[in-house]
């Protein structure tokens, strides 16, 4: 298995007589941690339905780093719980949720003098169980952990070792207890950056890492198609690798990893189907550095997000396949505006999503995020204020992908904390901004001529837009052919089928409401 309601209310009856269009609309951020104490490191999981999602964090205490969490249950948090030891230096928090937001296993590691272990405990219907430790290895590092629909069973999984000795281990996990350590590789091999996923019932789990073999470190997996490990299987190329992602998809697995090639970062991909890894796909553009890609899957839909170098300016990108291949590279952020660290989250049926990355505002930071449907990426929306530290965000969608929590760094004034927000995608929620400017009024009057070999699209201009964002897409088919233009008219070449086009203008605020319109191609007489 692998987030002001008054404001939003009166958007909604002023707008309520306007075409509709899909708009990300952040309620107020909060603070999680204690502003007056450094956070750094954390990690967040929620229900399916979002109601209910529990934070994890790393903040010091005045002596040592400890491990802290908070729970959030009908839209309101819970206050914080301390869960590492105060021995020692606690850190990589990772947390699971199940589905029903009852259940959940947070681990960290802890580290007391020469040793670093493994540490966990369970959490069920908000309260938090006893200390455990996975184990006995005492030189554990990075853990990672699942949780299974009924939150009865858990999978953690961890590096080993040190230098070039690091092995790959994995745990079982039963109603709070833990079985004893497997290997998933073998002692020597120099096996790095372990990533897994669990399916809901527990019969299916995936395992990825890179094994360092003939000067590289490659992309190294196995399956638990449950009773055993499979041999591990390579994936990638012989040369070095970085940044390796997995998760299972019906009937398989997909994978990510950045490859460097002739001194080039590129995003690579590869599917496995019937016990087998299939040959990689590049989906990053040639000739360009791209970094950091996050990748998850709903039934056969896989969404990957990653940051390019344009020149100097990072871009958010981020691509879908069905289960049918890997569809056309989109751009999420905005043209100019250097952004990283994107994080993607699907829907059940894989059809909607939401992604969010961090935004350079000068020498600051802010959130940004965009919300996926039929096909296209929506315009961008601010979810955070512009703080010193904003960053590494990440965001947890319901079913629908219509609402969702996003999570990121903040900065109190003195110190990083924790910030969260409920993140809604709602038709027609755009509020002017307190500048008194506004986003464009929606296009009227939206024709489709169809041709013999195109279809051209025009429309009455919408008050305060400057250009317009015209979305094409084919059913059945993966393609979706997006084009900004500041004419109130455009053409696109269309072949026999059905069509549906949509547009909305932009200006320097924003996109504003879309009109749709359907077509058939050759047209009815």
């Amino acid at each position: 298995m692998k987030t002001p309601h008054i404001i939003l209310a009166m958007a909604l009856i002023a707008l309520a007589s306007t075409p509709a269009v899909a708009v990300l609309a952040p309620e107020p951020e909060s603070t999680l941690s204690m502003p007056d104490r450094k956070t750094t490191t954390f990690t967040s999981a929620t229900s399916a339905d979002t109601s209910r999602a529990v934070a994890v964090w790393r903040q010091f205490d005045g002596a040592h780093e400890r491990i802290q969490a908070r729970s959030l249950e009908i839209g309101q948090w819970g206050p914080t719980a301390v869960l590492s030891s105060s021995n020692g230096d606690a850190g990589s928090p990772q947390v699971a949720v199940s589905p029903s937001g009852e259940n959940a296993v947070a681990v960290w590691v802890l580290e007391d003098g020469n040793e670093s272990i493994v540490q966990s405990r369970w959490f069920s219907n908000g309260t938090w169980g006893v200390l455990k430790q996975v184990g006995t290895d005492t030189e554990a590092a990075v853990p990672q952990v699942d949780i299974t629909s009924d939150g009865g069973t858990a999978l953690v999984m961890w590096r080993e070792g040190s230098g070039a000795d690091r092995t790959i281990r994995v745990a079982w996990g039963h109603d709070g207890q833990w079985d004893a350590p497997d290997d998933l590789t073998a002692p020597g091999t120099d096996s790095v950056t372990p990533t897994m996923d669990l399916s809901d019932d527990g019969t299916r789990a995936i395992a990825l890492w890179r094994r360092y073999a003939g000067g590289y470190y490659n992309v190294e997996s196995t399956e638990w198609a449950g009773s055993t490990w499979s041999p591990p299987q390579w994936l990638s190329a012989s040369v070095q690798t970085t940044s390796p992602d997995v998760a299972l998809v019906d009937g398989g697995a997909v994978a990510t990893w950045v490859e460097v090639r002739d001194a080039t970062l590129r995003v690579l991909s590869a599917r496995r189907a019937a016990g087998q890894w299939g040959e990689e796909d590049v989906l990053s553009a040639q000739g360009s550095n791209a970094y950091t890609p996050v990748l998850d899957t709903a039934g056969s839909t896989a969404a990957v997000a990653w940051r390019r170098d344009d020149s100097g300016t990072g871009v958010v990108e981020a691509v879908v396949d069905a289960g049918t291949g890997w569809g056309a590279t989109q751009t999420l952020s905005r043209p100019g505006e250097s952004s990283f660290d994107p994080h993607v989250s699907l829907s059940k049926d894989g059809a909607s999503a939401m992604a969010v990355w961090t935004q350079a505002v000068g020498q600051l930071r802010k959130v940004t995020g965009a919300h996926y449907d039929d096909g296209s990426w929506d315009m961008p929306v601010d979810v955070s204020s512009v703080s010193a530290l904003a960053g590494s965000p990440t965001v947890l969608v319901d079913e629908s992908a219509n609402s969702g929590v996003a999570f990121w760094r903040g900065h109190s004034g003195t110190f990083g904390v924790l910030r969260t927000s409920r993140v809604r995608n709602i038709d027609d929620a755009i509020t002017p901004p307190a500048t008194g400017r506004s986003t464009p009024a929606a296009v009227t009057g939206l024709r489709v001529k169809v041709r013999k070999r195109y279809a051209r699209v025009s429309w009455q201009r919408g008050e305060a837009a400057n250009s317009y964002r015209v979305v094409v897409k084919k059913r059945g088919s993966k393609k979706v052919r997006i084009r900004t233009v500041s004419a109130p008219r455009t053409r696109f070449a269309v072949t026999k089928g059905r069509y549906r086009v949509k547009v909305s203008g932009i200006n320097a605020v924003g996109q504003g409401p879309s009109d749709a319109k359907r077509f058939k191609v050759p047209p009815k007489r």
